[in-house]
């Protein structure tokens, strides 16, 4: 993440994910093409000490948008992690970008379910979300510049047996991805969490172990 302190503001979501379009390009010339396309716009920081609900409103000035469900969604968690592949091998980093939950859907739908919003795990939305995007930025720029568009010897993947539930999500932790080449097989993480509402699936995170 690109973040610079300005007195007590923080741009936390002057963030940009090495696989995401860069104006809608779906096969950006490398992956530093592709950091150029920010996930939202750039979101401040708060001070913590402020009621919940005024943290939201001054996150929610900056994102306006409230969605009445996740865009770009899949319809099962199988089918996402299969489009995530078909997009990397592809270099579809607008695909990429459309299958990560936005700042919108974040602050509709998951922070204010989640137990970032009391103690003892109390953080302000922007803070959280920077946290979020930082994460998403390292692991999607690594996983971008080692795999775009070759076969990613994808055999499977898997995720801890039960979510964790928050609120009205449920978020599937510890996926890994299955792969083989040659005779050689192994698991590794490629992307982080995937968050289920309503039955429609998003990343949480690009987080990855590169």
């Amino acid at each position: 993440m690109d973040g610079r302190a300005d007195g007590q503001w923080l741009l936390a979501l002057s963030v940009v994910l090495s696989a995401l379009a860069c104006h809608g390009d779906r096969d950006p010339e490398s992956p530093g093409d592709a950091v150029r396309q920010a996930v939202s716009p750039s979101v401040r920081q708060v001070d913590s000490i402020l009621p919940l609900e005024e943290e939201i409103r001054r996150f929610r000035e900056q994102v306006p948008e409230t969605p009445s469900r996740l865009s770009g969604a899949a319809g099962s968690r199988d089918e996402l992690v299969r489009r995530w592949v078909h997009a990397m091998e592809s270099r579809d980093s607008l695909a990429l970008r459309e299958m990560l939950l936005n700042a919108a859907e974040y602050i509709t739908f998951y922070y204010p379910e989640s137990p970032y919003t009391h103690a003892p795990y109390r953080q302000s939305p922007g803070v959280r979300w920077s946290l979020i995007t930082s994460t998403s930025s390292q692991g999607a720029s690594r996983v971008w510049s080692r795999h775009a568009g070759l076969p990613m010897g994808f055999t499977g993947y898997r995720c801890n047996a039960n979510p964790e539930i928050v609120g009205r999500n449920r978020v599937w932790t510890g996926c890994m991805v299955e792969w083989k080449n040659g005779s050689e097989r192994g698991t590794i993480r490629l992307f982080g969490p995937i968050i289920e509402r309503n039955g429609e699936f998003k990343f949480l995170t690009y987080a990855s172990d590169y």
